[in-house]
């Protein structure tokens, strides 16, 4: 995935860090998600993270941010073109 551009990797030390290539990929796995969902409405709706609607709210991860809150900062922090996104 990473010849093709979809994962770009950030070498430190001894760890390898994958993450989306662009928003772009991101939007086109959610695209994806959502087509696949259509296409089985009868299952099991899929639940990620913590089932605690608090927790999906605001967590922190590790020693960073996370949650819908950590996600509208970010958000927020880049619109406001204080944090540039990406790498």
């Amino acid at each position: 995935m990473t010849a093709i551009g979809l994962l770009t990797v950030e070498k430190q030390g001894r760890h390898r860090y994958y993450r989306l290539a662009t928003s772009g990929v991101a939007h086109m796995l959610e695209s994806i998600m959502q087509v696949a969902s259509e296409l089985a409405p009868a299952r099991k709706r899929l639940v990620v993270g913590p089932r605690d609607a608090a927790l999906r709210k605001a967590r922190t991860c590790y020693d960073h941010l996370a949650g819908q809150l950590g996600v509208a900062l970010a958000d927020a922090l880049v619109a406001a073109g204080t944090f540039r996104a990406g790498r």
